[in-house]
């Protein structure tokens, strides 16, 4: 079996009132938003009447935009 998947994802624009929120984190608000593309690409078999199965996949991830330090 072989198999490819790719994705996008988005997240909004933010407040991040849970991690070490204060006065500095507060100035930096809000959080932007981030985008993401998603690859994935694989094979999946067995071999010797079903006594050796073999798996591989590879995959990656682009992310774009992040929290402002």
């Amino acid at each position: 079996m072989t198999f490819a998947t790719w994705s996008t994802g988005y997240k909004g624009q933010a407040y991040d009132l849970v991690s070490t929120f204060n006065a500095r984190e507060a100035a930096q608000m809000p959080v932007p938003h981030e985008t993401a593309k998603n690859y994935e690409v694989g094979l999946k078999s067995s071999l010797f009447d079903r006594r050796v199965y073999f798996d591989l996949t590879l995959f990656d991830a682009d992310y774009h935009g992040s929290r402002r330090l």
